[in-house]
This record gives structure tokens, sequence and C-alpha cells, in this order.
């Protein structure tokens, strides 16, 4: 019987565990955006060295591997994160990991860093977060476009000049999963401002 409560982390282990029951000796990737695809980084991290997981715009999962499946800190930070991919646009993914300061821990996180932002996007939302919070209403708005499904279907299956190779490739790297890291590559974007005198 229903019980009103809902554990998706729960629910999404037992039916890759279903999956793998009824596909044994094939290789199973796990995908899935935002909540699925924190869903699918959580449940890979549970089989470190067996599952794979590519994600597209995760939803922070850090506490979920805390909380939900009871990982330390350092279990966490011990991941095969070669094996825990989280693909977004910088400003979706960065924003995340700016309010929710380990959100990727333990994943590579892969930026798709030359795509053209949707309107009400602007440049400066990138670079400035005191902007962001004085400019909140635009700036989720912002947030809401870039995390938008069909927008990542939009740059992944981009083709290039020779209608085959692909238009986006992100960059890479695990720094990008974690606020402090997060922070520096911000702070190395940000024109240099002058000093009060």
């Amino acid at each position: 019987a229903f019980t009103g409560e809902f554990d998706y982390v729960a629910e999404a282990s037992k039916v890759v565990r279903g999956v793998q029951a009824r596909f044994l000796g094939f290789h199973v990737l796990l995908t899935g955006h935002s909540l699925g695809g924190a869903l699918a980084i959580v449940s890979a991290a549970q089989q470190p060295g067996v599952l794979q997981a590519v994600t597209f715009a995760p939803t922070a999962f850090h506490t979920l591997l805390r909380q939900h499946v009871g990982m330390a800190d350092g279990a966490i930070a011990r991941l095969p994160a070669e094996d825990l991919i989280a693909t977004g646009d910088p400003y979706d993914c960065l924003i995340n990991t700016v309010f929710v300061h380990k959100a990727r821990e333990g994943a590579t996180t892969c930026l798709y860093d030359n795509v053209e932002e949707p309107w009400p996007c602007t440049p400066r939302m990138q670079k400035d977060i005191a902007y962001d919070t004085k400019q909140l209403p635009e700036m989720a708005l912002c947030k809401m476009q870039t995390h938008d499904w069909r927008r990542y279907m939009e740059i992944i299956l981009a083709t290039g000049a020779d209608g085959t190779s692909p238009q986006n490739l992100p960059s890479c790297s695990a720094d990008a999963s974690t606020f402090q890291a997060s922070f520096l590559r911000f702070v190395a974007r940000r024109p240099p401002m002058g000093l009060p005198r």
C-alpha cells in the first residue's frame, strides 16, 4: 500500500537492478535529465566499476549520495569520476554549483561552453553573481530556459558543416563539479574590477 512517500533513489536502484538481472552479461549505461540525471548518477555510484552514467543537467546529487545512500564525503570523493558524467550548459550547471557547494562531487562535469544562451540570458549573468541576485526573475527565467530538455537535444544532435560530426563538444573536468573550483573558474573569466579609492 502507498504510504504517501516515494523514495525515488530506492525505486531507481530497484529498476536498475531489474534491468541488470534481465540482461545478464550486458553493460548497462544509465542516462537521464534533471532529477533523472541525478538518479542515474546515484544508481551508478552505488555500483562503482560496474555501472556508468552519462547525464544531462542533473539535479545536484551530493545530498542524495549522503542522505539516501549513506556515503561519507571521502567515499564520494573516491568515486570513479570518469564513469559518472554530468553534461550541461555552463549557466545551467554552474548556478547549481554556486548554490549547492558540492553539487556534483564525485563526477566529471562536461560543459557546452560555446553554445548561444537563450533569451533572457545575458553574458553578464555568467560573470556577475551580484547582478544575478538583483535580477532574480530574469536569472530564474534564464535558468529555466537553459535547463529545458528540448534545448539539450538541439545542442547534442547539432552537426557540423560536414553533416556528420558533432557541432558542440563539451569541455570536461572534475573541477567544475564543486563550488570552489567553479568559483575559481568564474573569477578567472571575470574582467578585472577597479579597486575603490
